[in-house]
């Protein structure tokens, strides 16, 4: 029989429009959240949780089982510092309060313009990525949900997005980054070259995953 070793890391996967803060003050610890939309679904491991509009879900992730770092994670993809993040949970649909992880991913990408004319790579997902020493003892928790299964692979997963085939998934994702997203960020809102202008709809066909309207990720350090 072959027994199969356990996996060194957790993928804690964000697909969707989620913001992912680096805690500069606080050891580097990272704040995730994205804003309520209610025509979005919301899936915890390929599992949809129905929701109503006033609800919102906290997640934290601990234990001894997580190397910890003291110093800001690797991360391949351009940050917007900023100093005036507006921090307030009673603002969030979803707030994950999250260790320093070894590094930040992303492995799809949209190209898009900016209002400023200028163009480039927008994330679809983050993926921290932590190095783990003892799965036992490391726990995902939801304060309204209770304790998370992390799955086999080592992967957690958070999902959000409209029904694919949706009309309204480019100009929907537009709206959310420009209007909801960057609201908790003033500095980035009054930048016209964070305001995005367009999406390749060609591009971002080809890169969607179970759900749609991925765009709107931001990386931000405070």
């Amino acid at each position: 029989m072959t027994v199969l070793a356990a996996p060194k890391f957790l993928h804690l996967r964000l697909e969707g429009p989620f913001a992912v803060v680096i805690q500069r003050g606080k050891s580097y610890r990272i704040c995730a959240f994205t804003a309520l939309d209610a025509t979005h679904h919301f899936l915890i491991n390929d599992q949809e949780i129905k929701y109503k509009i006033t609800d919102s879900y906290h997640f934290d992730l601990g234990g001894k089982g997580i190397k910890e770092y003291s110093k800001a994670p690797a991360f391949d993809w351009s940050n917007k510092p900023t100093n005036t993040w507006k921090y307030d949970d009673r603002d969030y649909f979803i707030t994950l309060d999250l260790p320093c992880p070894l590094q930040i991913m992303q492995d799809r990408t949209a190209r898009v313009k900016f209002a400023d004319e200028s163009s480039g790579l927008m994330p679809l997902n983050h993926i921290l990525v932590y190095e783990i020493s003892d799965f036992k003892q490391i726990e995902v928790n939801c304060r309204e949900l209770g304790s998370q299964s992390i799955m086999a692979d080592g992967i957690f997963r958070l999902e959000l997005g409209l029904t694919p085939g949706s009309n309204m998934t480019i100009p929907h994702a537009i709206h959310f980054y420009n209007d909801l997203l960057k609201n908790f960020f003033p500095d980035l809102y009054k930048d016209k070259s964070c305001l995005l202008k367009s999406i390749d709809k060609t591009e971002y066909s080809l890169v969607t995953t179970t759900l749609e309207c991925k765009n709107g990720g931001i990386i931000g350090q405070s």
